[in-house]
């Protein structure tokens, strides 16, 4: 029987033996770990969508015709009334103002009164005495002569013309200053020149027409790339803050049609408006994807590319990087799109750009991530 010392004795010895070993072994076991240098797992990220509006500041620049003006021939007086407002159309036989009580109404022809008419009388402005006397109602058709001559028809129908004119005069002779002449075609009432109780005299103009736009156009005031996107085409939103006013165009010419609820707002402004500052914005903005520019990969030939989160590739235009952000904007069919995200940090993966994102160089599958 072994005693008790020589147990611990072995035991000691034994230890001695082990500790050697399991040193080696564990040596060993942290060797081989640290030759295990596992590949970073893919990461994921998913194609954002962004607008772009091309939003910015511009100038509308509007040119305006010189409106026509109407005068009345020489008298003197006092203006008594008005009845005509903006936007009046001018007719034959409509009272435009009074003068001293009596009314003057428009006469539209091609002949301007350039005399006084009485019985004998013949000429085209006669004929258009006529066109007055019979909207007016003073005559009817068959009491005037058809050629233009002045009949006694023709001068009783004058008196009637006084009388309805409401001035004190009974005489058949039609002065030139009776009426006012306007030009066909003239366009509808824009100022009114005169103000009731105001006097008048010479050939003082009493209203002008709607002022006519010649031309509108803008000037784009944002960066190259945002005036380009404003200027290509598409539809724009012209916002005008001063009038609180929105138009849809396209630019740089605005489209006539577009004006019309705009000019019926400016053309009261005296002086007429000709510049406005605006803010401009595409009416149907710019859709796209947007990916972290270490999503891409750039292979031979300047090929780009991303990976899908499958390892497929997608082929993209060379991207357009948003300032310093590092954000790379893509087609807007990409949006939604779940990719991989950090592909070049991927040891041994193939990044051709044409087959799918391998696990390593000797992956026979291809299978992706």
């Amino acid at each position: 029987m072994r005693t008790l010392g020589a147990v611990r004795a072995t035991v000691i010895v034994f230890a001695l033996w082990l500790g050697p070993v399991i040193g080696a072994w564990a040596w060993i076991g942290h060797q081989q770990a640290e030759e295990v240098d596992p590949s970073p797992a893919p990461s994921l990220a998913t194609v954002g969508r962004r607008e772009n509006d091309a939003f910015q500041h511009g100038t509308l620049h509007l040119e305006w015709a010189e409106p026509p003006r109407l005068s009345i021939q020489p008298i003197q007086g006092r203006v008594t009334s008005i009845h005509i407002g903006r936007g009046t159309v001018l007719k034959t036989g409509l009272p435009v103002l009074d003068i001293d009580g009596a009314t003057k109404y428009a006469s539209v022809g091609g002949t301007p009164f350039y005399r006084d008419i009485r019985r004998g009388m013949v000429g085209p402005d006669v004929t258009e005495l006529d066109s007055l006397l019979l909207a007016l109602g003073a005559a009817t058709s068959p009491t005037l002569d058809s050629t233009g001559a002045t009949t006694w028809a023709t001068a009783r129908a004058i008196q009637d013309f006084h009388q309805m004119s409401g001035g004190d005069r009974t005489e058949s002779t039609f002065l030139s200053t009776d009426a006012i002449y306007v030009p066909a075609g003239f366009p509808a009432v824009g100022n009114i020149l005169v103000a009731v109780g105001e006097p008048i005299g010479g050939n003082e103009p009493v209203l002008e027409a709607t002022p006519r736009l010649l031309g509108a156009s803008i000037d784009a005031e944002g960066s190259p790339q945002r005036r380009s996107d404003v200027l290509r085409g598409d539809l724009v939103k012209v916002f005008i803050p001063d009038i609180a006013f929105t138009l849809r165009s396209r630019l740089p010419t605005i489209e006539p049609a577009t004006l019309d609820d705009l000019l019926r707002g400016l053309t009261s402004r005296v002086p007429l408006p000709t510049d406005f500052e605006v803010e401009l914005r595409l009416a149907q903005p710019d859709v796209f994807g947007s990916i972290p520019g270490e999503a891409i990969v750039i292979a031979e030939g300047d090929q780009a590319c991303i990976y899908a989160a499958d390892g497929t590739p997608r082929t993209i235009t060379l991207p357009t990087i948003a300032g310093d952000t590092g954000t790379v904007f893509v087609d807007r069919s990409l949006v939604g799109l779940s990719i991989i995200s950090n592909p070049t940090e991927l040891p041994g993966r193939s990044l051709d750009c044409t087959s799918n994102l391998t696990t390593s160089p000797n992956d026979s599958t291809g299978a992706g991530p």
